[in-house]
């Protein structure tokens, strides 16, 4: 119940904000059908940052690749091991699509013109990547940067962060959600998440189910390939990788890589 409400206040909050009442009952309408695995369906303007990165195809034209994070009027940011080339083909063939909480739905289009990759993999990164875009984002109600952290502020085990995606829904299910959806996560301390993952790079964090009391219980659920992590706002996190059913997803925290984000785009 208590859910439900908080659904209905951010529903009505993001509709207020841009004015139209039919979007308004379309939002809720959608969110009133929780999902399976905690998530539930965003509305719309909740996430203005949150892109889908698609890539053609000639046997089935535009589809789902992954998830991006809109931080300036030119760039999106997202995971280079999944999001990048030549795992999501060529460049040439890649799009942003904003705008929108139905990713088969456009609302505005913006071709991938560059990629820059963070290829120094020996400090621990290595894994994000910048997306150029032309023509930019038109800035409104349903389309903005998020925010980015200050440089080098970790994000503290057990905070509950949100993230995004166009994720699988179900185990084993690997087309992506029709509708945009919302998780809670809780950061999982690095010293746990080292153990738990064989893992030994600065630069990474780990957030588990929050609502899961038992560190590693999650529900092997694919919430996204490069979704952010948001914390108030800000950009903490973008999901690289899904280990195993039983460990904490591992994402890149954005707060230790800001001086790079800021060398290639201004931010």
């Amino acid at each position: 119940m208590l859910g439900n409400i908080v659904v209905l206040i951010m529903a009505c909050c993001a509709t207020l904000a841009c004015g139209n009442p039919l979007e308004l009952q379309q939002s809720l309408a959608k969110a009133s059908n929780l999902q399976a695995f905690g998530g539930i369906p965003a509305t719309r303007g909740e996430f203005p940052w949150h892109v889908s990165l698609q890539h053609f195809s000639t046997s089935g034209g535009w589809f789902h690749r992954c998830d991006g994070t809109i931080i300036s009027e030119s760039y999106v940011i997202a995971s280079a091991l999944l999001c990048s080339p030549p795992f999501s083909g060529s460049k040439e063939n890649m799009r942003a699509v904003a705008g929108t909480l139905e990713w088969k739905r456009p609302r505005s289009i913006h071709n991938v013109t560059a990629i820059i990759e963070d290829g120094d993999v020996r400090s621990g990164s290595g894994f994000l990547a910048l997306f150029k875009v032309d023509p930019p984002f038109q800035f409104d109600c349903y389309t903005k940067a998020v925010q980015l952290p200050d440089h080098f502020i970790e994000s503290l085990p057990g905070t509950v962060m949100t993230t995004t995606g166009w994720g699988h829904m179900m185990p084993d299910q690997y087309e992506p959600s029709d509708m945009l959806m919302k998780f809670e996560l809780s950061v999982v301390s690095k010293a746990v998440c080292y153990k738990k993952n064989v893992i030994e790079m600065l630069h990474f964090m780990c957030a588990n189910e929050a609502r899961n009391e038992t560190i590693g219980s999650g529900d092997c659920v694919r919430r996204g390939w490069g979704s952010p992590l948001i914390f108030n706002g800000e950009l903490r996190g973008v999901l690289l990788l899904f280990l195993k059913c039983d460990v904490p997803d591992l994402y890149v925290e954005i707060s230790l890589l800001r001086r790079w984000i800021s060398l290639y785009t201004g931010v």
